[in-house]
């Protein structure tokens, strides 16, 4: 207890985290994470004709510089119909082109609209990514793995809501990639929708993860924003940082209000030790459906959701320099 107060105290003080690993990498790698991404309906009349150009222009100072951009895709790109009764949130596979121009890297699918189109649509979904350059992680627990930055890194989708997660298989798969890997990051599509704060299974799925050996977690399927948190997993030397929603990153969403307030995380670690994140607070305007710069009162708005957590160890998220 003396250990993790002094680390939390020191952390407040300073805005990093005081637990050097034994071999620090040249450079941090620089992380870009945002939540649900969705290029169907009325975001895909509104694009129609390619013009990106404004969403480009207000994720750039976001992921300049970034070496990996993830998001969670919940638009299967196909023209294969719907297989089951579903919101219609398909999206055309050249739409796969624009997600490149704004600069992901990995997309996640698990979450509850990958299949919506069946095996086909997600087929053509995973297709259409690889094509244009991005990779496609779920809805099957298979990690991605690669070198980002000098960093082993590790990624899994999971997803608790078309039913629950089985959290021993998740629990043992981080287990396994925390011992191989320097960075191990996890994706949950989980928790209530509009619901503003994490509930009590999200809490406890994001501990049993951060127990497991997941260096960072981050979560969308609540379309608003949550808090964000550094969490102690059992046994753990470090905490793990914990995003419990990061709301809807492109959504067509008219209301409520805070549905259109979307932020990009920006995370840098160092062989699995998160030491600096911030948050790049944006908007989506619903007349043309871009991302577009938080004005000073969403930017508000967006910060203080993101700082609502009460059981975080390290410093509140603040706005990216």
């Amino acid at each position: 207890m003396r250990e993790r107060g002094a680390l939390a105290l020191l952390t407040l003080v300073t805005g990093l985290l005081a637990i050097l690993p034994p071999r620090p990498a040249a450079e941090p790698v620089r992380l870009a994470l945002m939540g649900d991404l969705m290029l169907g309906r009325d975001v895909a009349r509104a694009h129609g004709d390619g013009d990106w150009e404004r969403t480009a222009e207000a994720l750039e100072p976001a992921l300049y510089g970034v070496d990996l951009a993830l998001g969670n895709l919940e638009s299967p790109l196909t023209s294969s119909a719907l297989t089951r009764p579903a919101l219609d949130l398909r999206a055309p596979p050249n739409s796969a082109q624009a997600l490149a121009r704004l600069g992901f890297d990995i997309l996640t699918l698990a979450n509850n609209h990958s299949l919506d189109a069946g095996s086909i649509g997600l087929r053509d979904t995973t297709h259409a990514l690889r094509s244009a350059g991005i990779e496609a992680v779920g809805p099957s627990p298979e990690a991605w793995e690669g070198t980002v930055g000098g960093l082993s890194t590790a990624l899994i989708a999971l997803d608790d809501t078309l039913q629950d997660l089985d959290l021993r298989a998740a629990h043992d798969l981080v287990a396994l990639l925390h011992g191989r890997a320097d960075l191990v990051l996890v994706s949950v599509h989980w928790g209530v929708e509009l619901e503003p704060a994490a509930n009590s299974r999200q809490r406890f799925i994001a501990t049993a993860l951060a127990s497991a050996g997941a260096d960072i977690v981050f979560g969308h399927g609540p379309h608003v924003l949550q808090e964000v948190e550094w969490i102690w997993g059992d046994g753990r030397g470090r905490p793990t940082l914990v995003a419990f929603s990061l709301g809807n990153a492109l959504f067509d969403s008219p209301a409520p209000p805070s549905a259109r307030r979307s932020a990009a995380l920006i995370v840098e670690v160092d062989r699995g030790t998160t030491f600096l994140a911030c948050a790049v607070p944006l908007g989506i305007d619903p007349r043309t459906w871009d991302l577009v710069p938080a004005g000073p009162a969403s930017a508000g708005a967006i910060l203080r959701s993101l700082q609502a957590g009460q059981g975080s160890v390290g410093p509140l998220i603040a706005a990216c320099p």
